[in-house]
């Protein structure tokens, strides 16, 4: 499915189709390297725990099909296509900033799904896609020493 191009803060028309990565074999996942036990605690136990957040969700315009849904980033000038799931990670990050363990619980919850490391994987790897696009950043924890004094 092609959507139509919108010019790019450079004048360049753009359009950018994002997918969920495939599910891992869940048996290769089943090993930790222990990234697991340190993504479960709470911010107030890991007070630089880094979150994912929408800068600005007012600056994203959807419209949504059967199965896709395109995003207009007004930042970015910039249109893309993402798949049911990478859609709900966004609109998830949009209601606040989420930990990825917070955000790996929660989708869990509403794909009925376990919270395993292939889930968390799987997540991470559109995390960092829809960082790459500039839909979504990385920031410290609200409460956290390193996010004090900024606006």
């Amino acid at each position: 499915m092609r959507l139509l191009d919108h010019p790019g803060a450079d004048g360049q028309q753009r359009t950018h189709v994002l997918t969920a990565p495939p599910d891992p074999e869940r048996a290769e996942a089943s090993g930790t390297d222990g990234a697991a036990s340190r993504e479960t605690r709470t911010p107030a136990e890991e007070p630089t725990v880094p979150c994912w957040r929408v800068p600005d969700p007012d600056d994203l315009v959807w419209a949504h099909w059967d199965a896709d849904s395109s995003l207009y980033h007004r930042g970015t000038g910039e249109t893309h296509l993402l798949d049911a799931f990478s859609s709900e990670v966004v609109q998830a990050l949009c209601d606040g900033p989420l930990t990825l363990a917070q955000l790996s619980r929660l989708l869990a919850d509403r794909c009925d799904t376990e919270d395993d490391p292939a889930w968390r994987q799987k997540i991470a790897r559109i995390l960092g896609q829809l960082r790459a696009l500039h839909i979504i950043e990385k920031h410290p924890w609200p409460d956290s020493p390193t996010s004090q004094g900024r606006n």
